[in-house]
């Protein structure tokens, strides 16, 4: 699932939520993962850890490839489509 709220893109998995913000013109500024089978009320931002670089890449690869091509959702509305 990806989602967006605010300067913040997020993709959910089965397993993981990655979140990442941006300003305008697209520096990042924050990233958050999160591992719900370890920590599943979000408690440990585990993002920065050398052992989640595999995921971070490959979540974040996903989150901009699917921007992409499907509407992202701001709160109750969708952008890009008609849907509401």
């Amino acid at each position: 699932m990806i989602e967006r709220f605010q300067a913040g893109d997020t993709i959910r998995t089965d397993r993981h939520r990655l979140s990442l913000h941006t300003r305008p013109g697209g520096k990042q500024t924050r990233r958050m993962l999160y591992d719900h089978q370890r920590d599943p009320d979000e408690n440990v931002n585990v993002s920065e850890k050398l052992e989640q670089t595999k995921i971070v890449n490959t979540l974040t690869t996903e989150l901009h490839k699917r921007m992409g091509e499907y509407s992202v959702c701001h709160r109750s509305r969708c952008l890009g489509t008609d849907r509401k």
